[in-house]
Protein backbone atom coordinates (compact mmCIF):
# COMPACT_ATOMS: atom_id res chain seq x y z
CA UNK A 1 0.00 0.00 0.00
CA UNK A 2 1.24 3.48 -0.88
CA UNK A 3 0.50 6.42 1.43
CA UNK A 4 0.44 9.94 0.01
CA UNK A 5 0.32 12.84 2.45
CA UNK A 6 1.83 16.30 2.75
CA UNK A 7 3.87 17.91 5.52
CA UNK A 8 1.19 20.61 5.83
CA UNK A 9 -1.49 18.06 6.84
CA UNK A 10 -3.34 19.44 9.88
CA UNK A 11 -1.61 18.45 13.11
CA UNK A 12 -4.50 18.09 15.56
CA UNK A 13 -7.68 17.09 13.73
CA UNK A 14 -10.77 16.82 15.91
CA UNK A 15 -12.43 14.59 13.29
CA UNK A 16 -11.05 11.95 10.95
CA UNK A 17 -13.25 11.38 7.91
CA UNK A 18 -12.55 8.26 5.89
CA UNK A 19 -13.72 7.55 2.35
CA UNK A 20 -13.49 4.07 0.82
CA UNK A 21 -13.34 4.20 -2.96
CA UNK A 22 -13.28 1.70 -5.81
CA UNK A 23 -13.88 2.46 -9.51
CA UNK A 24 -16.08 5.48 -8.80
CA UNK A 25 -14.75 8.11 -11.17
CA UNK A 26 -18.35 9.15 -11.97
CA UNK A 27 -19.14 10.02 -8.37
CA UNK A 28 -16.00 10.56 -6.33
CA UNK A 29 -15.76 14.29 -7.09
CA UNK A 30 -19.15 14.87 -5.42
CA UNK A 31 -17.99 12.87 -2.43
CA UNK A 32 -14.69 14.69 -1.94
CA UNK A 33 -16.14 18.14 -2.61
CA UNK A 34 -18.88 17.60 -0.04
CA UNK A 35 -16.28 16.64 2.57
CA UNK A 36 -13.57 19.26 1.92
CA UNK A 37 -16.16 22.06 1.91
CA UNK A 38 -17.53 21.38 5.38
CA UNK A 39 -17.91 24.49 7.54
CA UNK A 40 -16.42 23.84 10.97
CA UNK A 41 -14.76 25.65 13.85
CA UNK A 42 -12.21 22.81 14.13
CA UNK A 43 -9.65 21.04 11.96
CA UNK A 44 -10.42 17.71 10.36
CA UNK A 45 -8.55 15.26 8.16
CA UNK A 46 -9.76 13.14 5.25
CA UNK A 47 -8.35 9.64 4.76
CA UNK A 48 -9.17 8.25 1.32
CA UNK A 49 -8.64 4.52 0.77
CA UNK A 50 -8.58 3.48 -2.90
CA UNK A 51 -9.00 -0.29 -3.29
CA UNK A 52 -6.91 -0.58 -6.48
CA UNK A 53 -9.31 1.20 -8.84
CA UNK A 54 -8.84 0.43 -12.52
CA UNK A 55 -10.66 3.44 -13.98
CA UNK A 56 -9.83 7.15 -13.60
CA UNK A 57 -10.63 7.30 -9.88
CA UNK A 58 -7.05 7.29 -8.65
CA UNK A 59 -5.99 10.24 -10.79
CA UNK A 60 -8.95 12.26 -9.54
CA UNK A 61 -7.96 11.49 -5.94
CA UNK A 62 -4.34 12.48 -6.53
CA UNK A 63 -5.47 15.77 -8.06
CA UNK A 64 -7.59 16.51 -4.99
CA UNK A 65 -4.75 15.60 -2.64
CA UNK A 66 -2.54 18.16 -4.37
CA UNK A 67 -5.33 20.75 -4.16
CA UNK A 68 -6.04 20.11 -0.47
CA UNK A 69 -2.74 18.87 1.01
CA UNK A 70 -3.67 20.19 4.45
CA UNK A 71 -6.68 17.87 4.63
CA UNK A 72 -6.29 14.79 2.43
CA UNK A 73 -4.21 11.66 2.98
CA UNK A 74 -4.36 8.94 0.32
CA UNK A 75 -4.04 5.21 0.97
CA UNK A 76 -3.52 3.53 -2.41
CA UNK A 77 -3.71 -0.24 -2.69
CA UNK A 78 -1.68 -2.26 -5.21
CA UNK A 79 -4.12 -5.20 -4.96
CA UNK A 80 -7.88 -5.24 -4.43
CA UNK A 81 -8.58 -5.96 -0.76
CA UNK A 82 -12.35 -6.50 -0.95
CA UNK A 83 -11.86 -9.62 -3.08
CA UNK A 84 -9.60 -11.00 -0.35
CA UNK A 85 -12.20 -10.39 2.40
CA UNK A 86 -9.87 -7.98 4.17
CA UNK A 87 -11.36 -5.69 6.83
CA UNK A 88 -9.97 -2.49 5.33
CA UNK A 89 -11.12 -0.30 8.20
CA UNK A 90 -9.25 -2.26 10.84
CA UNK A 91 -6.15 -3.10 8.83
CA UNK A 92 -5.50 0.12 6.93
CA UNK A 93 -7.79 3.04 7.74
CA UNK A 94 -8.23 3.16 11.52
CA UNK A 95 -4.46 3.03 12.23
CA UNK A 96 -4.11 6.27 10.24
CA UNK A 97 -6.99 8.10 11.95
CA UNK A 98 -5.99 10.72 14.53
CA UNK A 99 -9.27 12.43 15.35
CA UNK A 100 -11.29 12.33 18.54
CA UNK A 101 -14.27 11.47 16.33
CA UNK A 102 -14.45 9.23 13.28
CA UNK A 103 -16.85 9.87 10.38
CA UNK A 104 -17.27 8.15 7.03
CA UNK A 105 -18.48 8.75 3.48
CA UNK A 106 -18.24 6.09 0.76
CA UNK A 107 -16.91 7.24 -2.61
CA UNK A 108 -20.30 6.95 -4.34
CA UNK A 109 -22.17 8.88 -1.62
CA UNK A 110 -21.97 12.54 -0.68
CA UNK A 111 -23.03 14.97 2.02
CA UNK A 112 -25.77 17.55 1.50
CA UNK A 113 -25.35 19.69 4.60
CA UNK A 114 -22.14 21.69 4.75
CA UNK A 115 -22.53 21.90 8.53
CA UNK A 116 -22.97 18.16 8.98
CA UNK A 117 -19.68 17.58 10.82
CA UNK A 118 -20.21 20.60 13.05
CA UNK A 119 -23.72 19.48 14.03
CA UNK A 120 -22.60 15.97 14.94
CA UNK A 121 -19.53 17.15 16.85
CA UNK A 122 -21.67 19.61 18.80
CA UNK A 123 -24.07 16.82 19.73
CA UNK A 124 -21.37 14.41 20.89
CA UNK A 125 -19.46 17.09 22.76
CA UNK A 126 -22.61 18.00 24.68
CA UNK A 127 -23.83 14.43 25.26
CA UNK A 128 -21.03 12.32 26.68
CA UNK A 129 -23.28 9.28 27.26
CA UNK A 130 -23.60 8.80 23.48
CA UNK A 131 -20.94 6.80 21.63
CA UNK A 132 -22.15 7.80 18.18
CA UNK A 133 -24.73 9.75 16.24
CA UNK A 134 -26.17 9.28 12.77
CA UNK A 135 -28.73 11.10 10.65
CA UNK A 136 -31.32 10.67 7.94
CA UNK A 137 -30.36 10.37 4.28
CA UNK A 138 -31.79 10.68 0.81
CA UNK A 139 -31.69 7.59 -1.42
CA UNK A 140 -31.11 8.00 -5.17
CA UNK A 141 -31.88 4.92 -7.28
CA UNK A 142 -29.56 5.13 -10.28
CA UNK A 143 -31.58 2.50 -12.18
CA UNK A 144 -34.97 4.18 -11.94
CA UNK A 145 -33.92 7.76 -11.16
CA UNK A 146 -36.32 7.82 -8.22
CA UNK A 147 -35.44 9.57 -4.95
CA UNK A 148 -36.86 9.12 -1.48
CA UNK A 149 -36.05 9.71 2.17
CA UNK A 150 -34.51 6.54 3.60
CA UNK A 151 -36.08 6.64 7.06
CA UNK A 152 -39.57 7.94 7.76
CA UNK A 153 -39.20 9.25 11.30
CA UNK A 154 -40.91 11.88 13.41
CA UNK A 155 -37.97 13.48 15.15
CA UNK A 156 -34.76 12.36 16.78
CA UNK A 157 -34.55 9.07 18.69
CA UNK A 158 -32.11 6.51 20.13
CA UNK A 159 -31.32 3.41 18.05
CA UNK A 160 -31.76 0.19 20.01
CA UNK A 161 -29.78 -3.06 19.73
CA UNK A 162 -32.87 -5.03 18.66
CA UNK A 163 -33.56 -2.53 15.86
CA UNK A 164 -30.09 -3.14 14.46
CA UNK A 165 -30.24 -6.95 14.70
CA UNK A 166 -33.65 -7.23 13.08
CA UNK A 167 -32.93 -4.62 10.42
CA UNK A 168 -29.66 -6.17 9.26
CA UNK A 169 -27.86 -3.02 10.37
CA UNK A 170 -30.04 -0.88 8.12
CA UNK A 171 -31.01 1.64 10.79
CA UNK A 172 -28.87 4.34 9.23
CA UNK A 173 -26.80 4.93 6.12
CA UNK A 174 -23.03 4.57 6.51
CA UNK A 175 -22.29 8.11 5.28
CA UNK A 176 -24.21 9.46 8.28
CA UNK A 177 -22.11 7.85 11.02
CA UNK A 178 -19.90 9.76 13.44
CA UNK A 179 -18.44 7.78 16.35
CA UNK A 180 -16.04 8.33 19.21
CA UNK A 181 -12.47 7.26 18.58
CA UNK A 182 -12.44 4.72 21.41
CA UNK A 183 -15.08 2.66 19.56
CA UNK A 184 -12.57 1.61 16.87
CA UNK A 185 -10.33 -0.27 19.32
CA UNK A 186 -10.53 -3.75 20.86
CA UNK A 187 -13.20 -4.89 18.45
CA UNK A 188 -14.99 -8.15 19.36
CA UNK A 189 -14.05 -11.33 17.53
CA UNK A 190 -17.31 -11.37 15.57
CA UNK A 191 -15.87 -8.59 13.36
CA UNK A 192 -13.42 -11.14 11.94
CA UNK A 193 -16.15 -13.51 10.81
CA UNK A 194 -17.93 -11.28 8.26
CA UNK A 195 -15.57 -8.66 6.87
CA UNK A 196 -18.02 -8.12 3.97
CA UNK A 197 -20.70 -6.77 6.36
CA UNK A 198 -18.70 -4.13 8.19
CA UNK A 199 -21.66 -1.77 8.53
CA UNK A 200 -23.77 -4.46 10.18
CA UNK A 201 -21.18 -5.51 12.74
CA UNK A 202 -20.33 -1.88 13.47
CA UNK A 203 -23.97 -0.98 14.10
CA UNK A 204 -24.36 -3.98 16.39
CA UNK A 205 -21.20 -3.19 18.34
CA UNK A 206 -21.98 0.49 18.84
CA UNK A 207 -25.34 -0.27 20.47
CA UNK A 208 -23.60 -2.60 22.94
CA UNK A 209 -21.22 0.19 23.99
CA UNK A 210 -23.67 2.98 24.71
CA UNK A 211 -26.33 5.20 23.24
CA UNK A 212 -26.55 5.93 19.51
CA UNK A 213 -28.57 8.97 18.48
CA UNK A 214 -30.48 9.26 15.20
CA UNK A 215 -30.80 12.91 14.11
CA UNK A 216 -33.85 13.29 11.88
CA UNK A 217 -32.16 15.66 9.45
CA UNK A 218 -31.40 14.68 5.84
CA UNK A 219 -27.70 15.45 5.49
CA UNK A 220 -26.38 12.93 2.95
CA UNK A 221 -27.23 11.11 -0.29
CA UNK A 222 -26.94 7.36 -0.84
CA UNK A 223 -26.56 6.30 -4.46
CA UNK A 224 -28.17 2.90 -4.94
CA UNK A 225 -26.65 0.68 -7.69
CA UNK A 226 -23.64 2.93 -8.23
CA UNK A 227 -20.76 1.54 -10.29
CA UNK A 228 -18.11 0.07 -8.00
CA UNK A 229 -20.47 -0.09 -5.01
CA UNK A 230 -20.52 -3.02 -2.62
CA UNK A 231 -24.15 -3.62 -3.62
CA UNK A 232 -23.19 -4.28 -7.23
CA UNK A 233 -20.07 -6.22 -6.27
CA UNK A 234 -22.18 -8.42 -4.00
CA UNK A 235 -24.79 -9.00 -6.71
CA UNK A 236 -22.14 -10.48 -8.99
CA UNK A 237 -21.08 -13.25 -6.62
CA UNK A 238 -22.25 -16.77 -7.45
CA UNK A 239 -24.74 -18.90 -5.52
CA UNK A 240 -22.02 -20.81 -3.66
CA UNK A 241 -20.50 -17.60 -2.33
CA UNK A 242 -23.92 -16.30 -1.32
CA UNK A 243 -24.49 -19.46 0.71
CA UNK A 244 -21.07 -18.99 2.30
CA UNK A 245 -22.00 -15.44 3.27
CA UNK A 246 -25.27 -16.50 4.87
CA UNK A 247 -23.43 -19.23 6.78
CA UNK A 248 -20.84 -16.76 8.03
CA UNK A 249 -23.57 -14.31 9.01
CA UNK A 250 -25.20 -17.04 11.12
CA UNK A 251 -21.85 -17.72 12.75
CA UNK A 252 -21.34 -14.02 13.40
CA UNK A 253 -24.79 -13.61 14.95
CA UNK A 254 -24.20 -16.62 17.19
CA UNK A 255 -20.96 -14.95 18.33
CA UNK A 256 -22.92 -11.77 19.03
CA UNK A 257 -25.41 -13.82 21.08
CA UNK A 258 -22.51 -15.14 23.16
CA UNK A 259 -20.91 -11.67 23.39
CA UNK A 260 -24.14 -10.18 24.76
CA UNK A 261 -24.49 -13.10 27.19
CA UNK A 262 -27.82 -14.26 25.68
CA UNK A 263 -29.54 -11.01 26.61
CA UNK A 264 -31.18 -10.83 23.19
CA UNK A 265 -31.22 -14.53 22.41
CA UNK A 266 -34.75 -14.74 21.00
CA UNK A 267 -34.29 -11.80 18.64
CA UNK A 268 -30.88 -13.00 17.44
CA UNK A 269 -32.05 -16.58 16.89
CA UNK A 270 -34.99 -15.32 14.82
CA UNK A 271 -32.57 -13.52 12.50
CA UNK A 272 -30.30 -16.57 12.34
CA UNK A 273 -33.33 -18.62 11.28
CA UNK A 274 -34.02 -16.20 8.41
CA UNK A 275 -30.44 -16.54 7.21
CA UNK A 276 -30.70 -20.33 7.37
CA UNK A 277 -33.90 -20.11 5.33
CA UNK A 278 -31.92 -18.36 2.59
CA UNK A 279 -29.21 -21.03 2.79
CA UNK A 280 -31.83 -23.73 2.20
CA UNK A 281 -33.35 -21.80 -0.70
CA UNK A 282 -30.03 -21.16 -2.45
CA UNK A 283 -29.07 -24.79 -1.81
CA UNK A 284 -32.22 -25.95 -3.63
CA UNK A 285 -33.77 -27.57 -0.57
CA UNK A 286 -37.23 -26.21 -1.42
CA UNK A 287 -39.06 -29.04 0.32
CA UNK A 288 -37.79 -27.75 3.70
CA UNK A 289 -38.98 -24.17 3.35
CA UNK A 290 -42.65 -24.74 4.13
CA UNK A 291 -41.86 -26.84 7.18
CA UNK A 292 -40.69 -25.97 10.67
CA UNK A 293 -38.66 -24.10 11.72
CA UNK A 294 -39.14 -22.03 8.54
CA UNK A 295 -42.90 -22.17 7.93
CA UNK A 296 -43.65 -18.72 9.36
CA UNK A 297 -41.05 -17.15 7.06
CA UNK A 298 -42.43 -19.09 4.10
CA UNK A 299 -45.96 -17.88 4.83
CA UNK A 300 -44.86 -14.23 4.80
CA UNK A 301 -44.32 -14.46 1.04
CA UNK A 302 -47.05 -13.92 -1.56
CA UNK A 303 -48.93 -16.93 -2.92
CA UNK A 304 -47.07 -17.00 -6.26
CA UNK A 305 -43.77 -17.51 -4.48
CA UNK A 306 -45.25 -20.22 -2.25
CA UNK A 307 -46.66 -22.11 -5.23
CA UNK A 308 -43.30 -21.96 -7.02
CA UNK A 309 -41.46 -23.23 -3.94
CA UNK A 310 -44.00 -26.03 -3.48
CA UNK A 311 -43.61 -27.17 -7.09
CA UNK A 312 -39.83 -27.02 -6.89
CA UNK A 313 -39.81 -28.98 -3.66
CA UNK A 314 -42.37 -31.66 -4.50
CA UNK A 315 -43.08 -31.62 -8.25
CA UNK A 316 -39.91 -30.40 -9.97
CA UNK A 317 -40.83 -32.15 -13.21
CA UNK A 318 -44.13 -30.29 -13.40
CA UNK A 319 -42.39 -27.00 -12.58
CA UNK A 320 -39.78 -27.46 -15.33
CA UNK A 321 -42.48 -28.40 -17.84
CA UNK A 322 -44.46 -25.28 -16.95
CA UNK A 323 -41.36 -23.12 -17.35
CA UNK A 324 -40.61 -24.69 -20.71
CA UNK A 325 -44.13 -24.09 -21.97
CA UNK A 326 -44.23 -20.52 -20.70
CA UNK A 327 -40.75 -19.35 -21.69
CA UNK A 328 -39.81 -21.86 -24.36
CA UNK A 329 -36.87 -23.09 -22.29
CA UNK A 330 -35.98 -24.41 -18.86
CA UNK A 331 -35.48 -21.86 -16.12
Amino acid sequence: MKIIEDKVLCQNPLVSVYCKVYNQEKYVKNCIESVVNQKTNFDYEIIVHDDCSTDGTRQILQDYQKKYPQKIKLLLQDENQFSQNVNMNVKYIFPEARGKYIASCEGDDYWLDMCKLQKQVDFLENNQEYVACVHNSRRLNLHSGEEDIMYQQNGDYDIQFVDVIQGGGCCYQSASLMRRRETIYNLPSFFDIVSFYGDYTTAIYLTTLGKVRFLDQVMSVYRLFADGSLVLQSEKIDKKKKIDRYEKTCKMLQAVDDYTEKKYEQEIQNVIRRNKYMIEEYSGNYNKLSKEPYRAIYMEHEWKYRVKVFLKGHMMGVYLLYQKIRYGKDK
